[in-house]
């Protein structure tokens, strides 16, 4: 007999700080069979505020209207038949302006002529 299996969200990646762009894509992967999933995005941690809650039978979602300085949870189940699996593992991302922080150097470093140094850096800009 067929399970529904926990799907495992990947995209965008847990803590993920994204723009606030037209939309976002919610994607995850498929264990076994399914019939369709429930997907929920909340604006808050206690899963009380759903801005979505949506059964849909592909393995992703297109978010729109993400709100800038905001943070947002998801998480995803199967369902097949009449058996529903537990939820995914939660996964957060925030809504912010495009930012480039420097990780390396991070101050007080002596460089000297032909020595070799990384320079490190995190961003949410994609170009």
């Amino acid at each position: 007999m067929y399970q529904a299996n926990v799907p495992i969200p990947y995209e965008p990646v847990n803590y993920k700080k994204v723009l606030p762009l037209d939309s976002l894509a919610l994607r995850w992967t498929v264990q076994g069979f399914y019939d369709m999933f429930q997907l929920q995005v909340f604006s808050d941690s206690f899963f009380t505020d759903a801005a979505i809650d949506t059964t849909i039978n592909s393995s992703f979602y297109m978010l729109e209207n993400l709100v800038n300085h905001s943070i947002y949870f998801w998480r995803v189940r199967s369902i097949l038949g009449s058996d529903i699996s537990s939820w995914s593992s939660i996964l957060s991302f925030e809504v912010t302006d495009a930012f480039v922080d420097m990780i390396a150097p991070d101050g007080g470093e002596a460089w000297s002529i032909g020595s070799e140094n990384v320079i490190r850096w995190e961003t949410n800009i994609t170009d």
